[in-house]
């Protein structure tokens, strides 16, 4: 069942499944996901399904909808997608996409590298960066970052993802206690685009992304 999950700086709220036709998600009380905010609209977004398709339409100029890092106004959501309105997030989850290219939980960094081999899809670039420990046992490892999503850490313990879409690979903080710091500065209720040389903290383990050529 397709649903989306609240959360405010990391901290998971609510879940909520898709199982009308559309939603509503805003201050309003009346609305599906209520957010007592004043950053958020009244009515803020709204979520409908469209022939088994879900797409998130921003409701009010003056509050903006961020879809993935990129300010957007409406657009197909896809498995894995992060909203951010206001100060809080949106992850999108569907679990039938999932079953084609499921996400990765990876309970410790050590893990990645004993992944399956890579999914093939049709028309995504080359899954081409790694991160490279530069901490604990395994420092000095490569480690590809060769599937579309890859969660790491452990739900409750502290949980980030990278995804990997058409401009490259997008690092967002999920939840947990543990810090997630790019280059000195911590990503808390955002996604940050990786940079080539980018210094990753994660908890106890510092990592370093590079962004390999084809």
């Amino acid at each position: 069942m397709p649903r989306v999950t609240l959360s405010f700086k990391g901290n998971r709220i609510s879940t909520t499944p898709l199982t009308q036709e559309e939603l509503f998600v805003g201050r309003d009380i009346n609305c599906t996901i209520h957010i007592d905010s004043l950053a958020i609209a009244p009515k803020h977004i709204k979520i409908s399904k469209r022939r088994g398709l879900y797409v998130v339409t921003a409701l009010n100029d003056e509050f903006p909808l961020t879809l993935n890092n990129e300010k957007t106004e409406n657009a197909i959501l896809k498995h894995g997608d992060l909203l951010q309105i206001g100060k809080h997030s949106l992850d999108f989850i569907d679990e039938i996409a999932g079953s084609i290219a499921s996400p990765s939980i990876i309970q410790n960094i050590a893990a990645l590298e004993r992944e399956e081999k890579p999914l093939e899809e049709p028309n995504r670039p080359n899954l081409t960066g790694v991160l490279q420990i530069l901490s604990g046992s395994n420092i000095g490892r490569l480690i590809p970052l060769n599937r579309p999503l890859i969660k790491i850490g452990n739900s409750g313990n502290g949980c980030a993802v990278i995804a990997h879409r058409e401009n490259g690979y997008h690092l967002s903080f999920l939840e947990g206690n543990n810090p997630l710091v790019v280059n000195k500065k911590p990503i808390i209720d955002c996604s940050y685009l990786l940079k080539d040389g980018d210094q990753i903290e994660f908890g106890d383990t510092s990592m370093c992304f590079q962004e390999q050529g084809p």
